[in-house]
């Protein structure tokens, strides 16, 4: 590890890093957002979308490797892996077992026509043809899967982390160069690099031999995300490093976005004379290059202006895993139930994402903090007991 830590950067015995919870709950929240958007085409819908696709996983993914690394600097390989699984993994068998099902029941209610739960759970059941919006058992689980297998995989990412190359490029991005504006844009065309390459390898390779459409999902969102995973731990590593990515030079900042911008005015124009593969490569490494640098914008903002935390706030950060969770559960019930009273698609899409989050954090308040097996199905909190003695049998 590198440099000192700084209080702002890192986590240390009794402090905690509220601006990262706080953008997280942030992004939780915009989660519901987005996928109470399925019942409207409105421009909004459109464009927390676009938003979410641009930076959102890819900050929750950068985030769950710094705190792996995090974890994992606490205990054993075997214990860090034992207690990811069931942070994750408990939540999602809850998932694709029980809430994923309902949520689709609903979803199609909504969307197509009555049916009883029995029918529709029937292994001989056929969905409508002309269905405005396909079925998916994963839905929103497979971000849980894929940061389980990261974890699974954490001593991997570690080994990678260690490489003598790996550790001589930071220490040269981050003690050799002394522009934040050069150091900054180095990290932001690397990691775009990195994403864009770990797009082409899967379109090159798995994309031509899976033929499930899930299995071959959950296999390009672990190749495209795996630079950002590999980052966060790096970041907890190298200090200097996170003090780069939370103190960005915003010229680059600046410059991304005006990219960006200009790449999706002209992206017709350059898919016209260049080809669609090399303009559609262009594109994602424009996107992977923004990413990166509204990644870092918020953790500068949030690190200025949010940086504390009060009752409120702490609730919401607390709340964000079962949000996340069951947000989608809520929204297909609550979008069915106002589907039934009469509302529009639009005023249901205003009123829904509203009642569905509100839906969200009252689970969390009477349910998942009253009851420990909640907490254990929805959030992998383990009972204090439990924890208390898987620790005494490690210290014997």
């Amino acid at each position: 590890m590198t440099g000192a830590p700084n209080a702002s950067f890192q986590i240390g015995q009794n402090t905690r890093l509220h601006y990262i919870d706080n953008i997280r709950a942030l992004l939780m929240s915009m989660g519901v957002i987005l996928h109470a958007g399925f019942i409207t085409d409105l421009w909004l819908a459109d464009g927390v979308n676009y938003l979410s696709s641009l930076f959102r996983m890819n900050f929750f993914i950068l985030i769950c490797g710094y705190f792996a690394a995090y974890g994992l600097s606490k205990r054993s390989l075997g214990s860090f892996i034992t207690s990811r699984s069931i942070n994750f993994g408990i939540p999602v068998l809850i998932g694709l077992l029980v809430l994923n099902p309902l949520t689709n029941f609903f979803i199609y209610q909504t969307f197509v026509e009555p049916i009883s739960l029995v029918a529709f759970l029937s292994p001989s059941f056929q969905p409508a043809a002309d269905m405005p919006i396909e079925l998916n058992w994963l839905l929103h689980m497979w971000f849980l899967i894929v940061v389980l297998f990261y974890c699974l995989l954490i001593s991997v990412f570690v080994k990678i982390a260690e490489f003598s190359i790996t550790e001589r490029s930071v220490l040269y991005l981050t003690d050799k160069i002394r522009s934040r504006a050069l150091q900054t844009f180095i990290l932001a065309i690397t990691l775009a690099t990195f994403c864009l390459g770990a797009r082409v390898f899967h379109r090159l390779t798995f994309e031509l031999i899976l033929d499930e459409q899930y299995v071959n999902f959950l296999v390009q969102a672990l190749s495209w995300y795996t630079p950002y995973f590999l980052f966060g731990i790096l970041l907890y590593r190298h200090p200097k490093l996170m003090e780069i990515l939370v103190a960005p030079a915003w010229g680059v900042v600046a410059f991304g976005l005006i990219v960006l911008a200009g790449y999706e005015f002209l992206n017709a124009m350059l898919e016209a004379h260049v080809g669609a593969l090399i303009a559609e490569a262009g594109e994602l490494f424009v996107k992977g290059f923004a990413s990166f640098v509204i990644c870092s914008a918020l953790l500068n903002l949030f690190r200025k202006y949010a940086g504390k935390t009060n009752t409120l706030l702490r609730f919401l950060a607390d709340a964000s895993y079962t949000v996340y969770v069951v947000h989608f559960l809520m929204i297909s019930i609550v979008q069915y139930c106002f589907k039934v009273i009469g509302f529009s698609n639009n005023m249901n899409y205003f009123v829904s994402m509203l009642a569905a989050y509100a839906a969200s954090l009252l689970v969390h308040k009477f349910i998942v903090q009253k009851n420990v097996l909640a907490a254990l199905l929805l959030n992998g909190k383990r009972p204090k007991a439990w924890r208390t003695s898987t620790q005494a049998t490690r210290n014997i």
